[in-house]
């Protein structure tokens, strides 16, 4: 777009230069400078971004406040509100006032009407400055309770969380999330290793282009007392008492050994679009069922996660470092409690382009940029096992439509060989030998080439995925040194970390596991990359797409 918009300028600018001044070279000069700014903003990237999209975070950015800040609304508070609200609105309607602008409802109940007729019978006994002044006070109550875009609640992705673990997010975007746990992959034979990773391309393989999923890895805190408790064996009156205390050593051991304290939780939030929640609970269910039994088939387990399960998890997110269990109720939702107000963080503080506080933590996400010819799951490991803070991995995940796909690596096909042919002209013209060419056009042919022909013939489709890393630490120090730690860990695995820049808000909440993504940065990768990327597999691949997404890049199609 941006090389159509220089040209566009530049081309009519040499042809009116020419016509007036007859001068072709005056003419040449002044389609370079008409033409300069498109392609230079053609040829502009910036974290994964060309420079309409960074120029449009920018200024939405600078319209903002530099320090924005975010209290939790408390449930007590609101009911104290309400309680005044109706006290104060009792007051007027015994004193004779109209309060229809108060009523919310448009239908208003026979009893209702009764005490409305009633209060006009009346005598007022409050003066006008009185009424006045109630009515401002029920305004500004009723604004608190209602008002939430500064609250934290606001952050938080979704409308409604059903019990059954259902969650529409917002117009007809449902999901739905399984959680998975470990398997030993390596005391696996070579033959059970291939078992299973086929086994992990199946599943990817089953979302079709209407099922967008997330796969979420992050480091929680655990209660160490009640886990220690619970792996203890107690003691008995017999003679094995120090057997049992030496097995329940090492239970103890193998429990917190190597994890500070922390555990892995592992979930594969899946989305889709229906026209209402039945719908959504129909399709989110078949699928929710099939995936758990392609899990059984690799002998993992797994579980559909109900809404208090997903509360919980996404409670575990915004709380870091909190010992305080997750508390929660349907009935007080029923009563008029939110959702939201269970799982909100007190407060989070945004206080620059790519950092914030909450609560008593210090977060920033971030999402990486593979480089890497060959990618091994190693690099999850590292980042959940080798920081010292809280890290959250996040996978999401749009399939393409087969179809789609196909077409669209055969266009970038006849690209690279019209890239192929000019070369080929200009070395003849220049009397070398056409079949010289350069290394980077060979290499993007045979990639292209392979690539359409495991499309078209192997088990293979194309996705579009978006990496983001979110973490948590202690103090701003120890921040600083998480982002180094992670930086050393990418660039160890031939990445680069990309640093999220005016997005942290909408990063925080893409990194929840609700199957919402708001950070545009996106990698095209065919099945076994993504599956290569999935904790627990100690296998490497050849990546395919890092080749070939430098030449999207680089022409920008």
């Amino acid at each position: 777009m941006c090389f159509g918009i220089g040209l566009a300028m530049g081309i009519p600018a040499f042809f009116i230069i020419k016509t007036v001044t007859s001068n072709i070279t005056v003419a040449v000069i002044a389609l370079g400078i008409f033409a300069f700014p498109g392609i230079a903003c053609g040829l502009f990237t910036k974290n994964g971004m060309y420079l309409e999209e960074y120029l449009k975070l920018l200024i939405s950015f600078m319209r903002q406040p530099r320090v924005r800040t975010y209290q939790s609304k408390s449930p007590m508070a609101m009911i104290l509100n309400q309680i005044e609200y109706s006290k104060l609105k009792r007051k007027l309607i015994a004193a004779g006032v109209d309060i229809s602008e108060f009523n919310n409802t448009k239908k208003v109940s026979i009893i209702a009407k009764l005490k409305i007729k009633n209060s006009k019978n009346q005598k007022n006994t409050l003066t006008k400055e009185e009424i006045q002044s109630i009515k401002a006070r029920m305004e500004r109550l009723k604004k608190e309770n209602e008002e939430d875009s500064s609250s934290t609640q606001a952050i938080l992705p979704y409308k409604t969380m059903f019990p059954d673990g259902t969650c529409h997010i917002g117009g007809q975007k449902y999901s739905q999330t399984v959680e998975f746990y470990d398997t030993n992959y390596q005391l696996a034979t070579y033959e059970e290793k291939d078992s299973k990773f086929s086994a992990w391309c199946d599943i990817l393989n089953y979302f079709d282009e209407t099922i967008e999923f997330q796969n979420t890895y992050e480091n929680q805190v655990i209660d160490k007392e009640s886990m220690i408790q619970y792996v203890q064996i107690d003691s008995v009156d017999d003679d094995f008492n120090d057997v049992r205390k030496e097995y329940s050593d090492i239970r103890v051991n193998n429990l917190l050994g190597g994890k500070n304290g922390r555990s892995v939780k592992k979930y594969l939030t899946f989305t889709t679009e229906a026209k209402n929640i039945r719908e959504a609970r129909a399709k989110l269910s078949t699928v929710s069922q099939e995936i758990i039994r392609l899990f059984g088939d690799m002998k993992v387990r797994s579980k559909k996660l109900n809404g208090e399960q997903r509360l919980e998890s996404m409670y575990q997110s915004l709380n870091p470092f909190t010992t305080q269990p997750f508390l929660f109720d349907w009935e007080l939702v029923k009563k008029g409690y939110n959702t939201k107000d269970f799982i909100a963080p007190a407060s989070v503080k945004f206080t620059g382009k790519n950092k914030f506080e909450i609560n008593n933590a210090y977060g920033c996400v971030t999402s990486i940029n593979i480089l890497a010819g060959e990618l091994s799951d190693g690099i999850i490991s590292d980042f959940l096992d080798n920081t010292e803070g809280l890290a959250s991995l996040n996978f999401h995940i749009k399939p393409f439509d087969q179809l789609k796909a196909l077409k669209y690596i055969r266009g970038k096909l006849s690209d690279v060989q019209k890239m192929k042919i000019d070369e080929q002209k200009k070395a003849f013209q220049s009397g070398y030998d056409s079949d010289i060419l350069p290394e980077s056009i060979q290499i993007y042919l045979e990639e292209l080439q392979g690539m359409l022909e495991e499309l078209n013939s192997k088990n293979e489709r194309l996705f579009e995925i978006t990496v983001t890393i979110r973490n948590y630490s202690m103090t701003k120090n120890q921040a600083s040194l998480q982002l180094e730690t992670l930086s050393r860990i990418t660039q160890k695995n031939n990445c680069k970390l990309i640093s999220l820049d005016y997005l942290q808000e909408q990063a925080l909440a893409s990194s929840l596991p609700l199957g919402y993504n708001a950070v545009p940065i996106v990698r095209d990768l065919p099945t076994s990359s993504v599956a290569v990327l999935y904790h627990s597999l100690h296998r490497r691949f050849f990546n395919r797409a890092a080749v070939i997404t430098d030449l999207i890049k680089s022409q920008k199609i």
